[in-house]
């Protein structure tokens, strides 16, 4: 049986909170005009076409550069024995500096070349006498296939040091480190909520800003899924309705309504919703439907029933009592519920570990308020081990006003700042693998989910 605190305080819930305030594209550059540079002696007193002599270097690796064919036309790559070399104008040292050929020409790869379509020269040139071979490779790539090909060449040799996204500065760990997660680094997206004449939850996409995906007006009994595009919240009446997009779906009725912790929580792959029942004692039940409102079925009694959050591996459901002096987790293929050891005075419950062992909670010192048992904007994390109730350290400094486990193990920790929040992302082993500007506008906004 849930407190009856959290009926009475929901009623007097303030909807007003404060508000705030909140990708470059950089053109590749036009066509070579640097000399190539081959290895082998040059003389000190070379004399090269157009008044200049690259440095003499026979260790130095030659630099590769890719041309620009022009409107329209593919670019050109030229390479050689032991690398690609630039493209330009090419000349094989002649015997007075010291070489034993003599200077020929390359054909210059810059904007309308005639009958360049495609391709470079299209045939080999070797000098003579000289052991340095080098080829002419025609390359034949539309516009597209090269946008692609010198994206991932970009994202292959950058990723382990640092990545932009959207105007969103992360920095990236070594992937070869141990702990460290092999996943796409986060763009920054996510979803937040604010209390402004009823409940307004938005997804906020870089680049594309904040998009409204629910305004559940009638209640504070609501939860967004992990993908980020779908609501869910119990009305007045206790229905519990799903909305993604404009189609909204009743999938329950008959629901506890009026009571502001008792949220309903989504799957780990946002297909399910979990929720719970009415009860006359204190154990009450929990349920899981699908989106559609089939495949209904109960996945066990608990405690635990405020604001439920579900585990990454799918297994475990947890919730503080209505009493709001313990957290229960509930093994949802058993159907069993355990009291989590070292929690005490939680008002919030905002995510689990992927193996449910961790649990990310708000408490408070015996005797403060525990609130109305709604959603708080911003709140102190606090991660307690579930086995052995020790509080795991969170290395991360600031004000910090939230966390959240990701289904694929990082812990992604939300700190304060004076003009813009930050999210900074840790792997399995507390290494910091990215740190992520929030907008402005989302300051003060409570944050429902991040998106992957």
């Amino acid at each position: 049986m849930v407190a009856g605190r959290h009926r009475r305080a929901g009623a007097r819930r303030s909807h007003a909170r404060r508000g705030g305030q909140s990708a470059q594209h950089v053109r590749p550059a036009g066509p070579c005009s640097v000399r190539a540079r081959r290895r082998g002696g040059l003389g000190s007193a070379g004399s090269w076409r157009g008044g200049r002599e690259p440095a003499a270097s026979s260790d130095e690796p030659r630099r590769e550069r890719f041309c620009d064919g022009g409107p329209g036309r593919a670019p050109r790559i030229l390479a050689g024995v032991g690398g690609p070399v630039p493209c330009g104008r090419q000349h094989t040292p002649s015997a007075h500096h010291g070489g034993t050929g003599t200077a020929r020409p390359v054909r210059s790869c810059s904007a309308g070349t005639p009958g360049a379509r495609g391709e470079l020269c299209g045939r080999r040139r070797r000098p003579k006498q000289s052991t340095h071979q080098w080829t002419e490779i025609p390359v034949k790539l539309r516009a597209p296939a090269t946008a692609l090909l010198a994206g991932v060449v970009t994202w292959a040799l950058t990723f382990p040091a640092a990545a932009a996204t959207n105007g969103v500065t992360t920095r990236v760990a070594d992937a070869s480190t141990r702990g460290t997660v092999l996943a796409r680094p986060l763009t920054g997206a996510a979803v937040y909520y604010e209390y402004n004449r009823g409940v307004r939850i938005d997804r906020y996409q870089p680049g594309k800003g904040f998009a409204r995906i629910g305004a559940p007006s009638d209640n504070l009994q609501f939860s967004a899924s992990p993908d980020g595009k779908k609501v869910a919240w119990i009305t007045t009446r206790g229905e519990l309705k799903v909305g993604w997009g404009s189609k909204v779906t009743t999938v329950a009725k008959g629901l506890p309504a009026g009571i502001p912790c008792l949220t309903p929580t989504w799957s780990p792959d946002s297909r399910q919703v979990a929720y719970v029942g009415g009860s006359r004692t204190d154990l009450s039940p929990v349920g899981v439907v699908n989106l559609d409102g089939t495949g209904r079925r109960a996945a066990g009694r608990t405690v635990g029933v405020c604001h439920l959050a579900w585990s990454g591996d799918g297994r475990y459901l947890a919730g503080y009592a209505g009493t709001a002096d313990a957290v229960y987790k509930l093994d949802v293929k058993t159907g069993k519920s355990v009291k989590a050891k070292g929690v005490t005075f939680p008002t919030h419950v905002q995510s689990l570990s992927p193996d449910g062992r961790n649990v990310i909670v708000n408490m408070v010192r015996k005797g403060e308020p525990t609130g109305d048992g709604g959603w708080p904007s911003l709140f102190t994390p606090t991660i307690v081990d579930t086995v052995t109730g020790k509080k795991v350290p969170i290395p991360v400094k600031g004000r910090l006003v939230g966390a959240f486990y990701l289904a694929d193990g990082r812990l992604v920790v939300r700190v304060a700042g004076a003009a813009y929040n930050s999210l900074v992302v840790l792997d399995g082993t507390g290494r910091r693998l990215q740190t992520i500007a929030e907008p402005a506008k989302a300051r003060q906004l409570g944050l429902l989910q991040i998106i992957p």
